[in-house]
């Protein structure tokens, strides 16, 4: 018997929940964001070791039916790449627009109504960032300030507007995130 099962037939769903979140979920959040616009050779990795705690979870096997519909609809789990690109940069982005974030972050988020090359342009009235031109395309895309305000323009309007609070903020992402699936 694999050590793993055993450790998980002494254990009730809520409890092997617990663990996972506190043992798995939270190292694949950490830093995540770091991870954005990497190839999906590496993003898919991080995907299996989600797979494989959500079947500790559900106590399914390992290519069971069902299982990344009890990743979205039962356990409320984002798939890696959304998580990096969406959850983890728009909520920093949202921090830089509304002084919560740290200078240096804030300074990489400028808004083309602010900015003197977008003057004249429909895209003032948006709520859109300006995006900078990078040198590198393989590692200067993955740049926050390059990262960061792609995220944000993808975002439809009512998730960017200014008087939406943090937490309102999250829980509309995720919605908007999960009618994707």
């Amino acid at each position: 018997m694999h050590a793993s099962s055993s450790v998980r037939q002494s254990l009730d769903a809520d409890s092997a929940a617990t663990l996972i979140r506190a043992l798995i979920s939270s190292r694949v959040g950490y830093c995540c964001s770091l991870l954005v616009s990497l190839p999906r050779s590496v993003t898919d990795k991080l995907l299996r070791v989600m797979n494989a705690a959500a079947s500790v979870i559900t106590n399914t096997g390992k290519f069971e039916r069902g299982l990344s519909h009890s990743l979205h609809y039962e356990r409320h789990w984002l798939d890696v790449r959304e998580r990096i690109q969406y959850f983890r940069v728009a909520t920093t982005v949202y921090r830089c627009l509304h002084n919560m974030a740290p200078r240096y972050l804030f300074e990489m988020c400028t808004p083309i109504a602010t900015s003197t090359c977008g003057q004249g342009l429909r895209s003032v009235t948006t709520s859109n960032l300006v995006i900078p031109r990078v040198r590198q395309v393989t590692y200067g895309s993955r740049a926050f300030s390059v990262a960061g305000p792609v995220c944000w323009n993808c975002l439809p309007d009512y998730l960017k507007s200014p008087d939406l609070l943090f937490d309102c903020f999250k829980r509309q992402l995720k919605t908007f995130l999960f009618c994707a699936y």
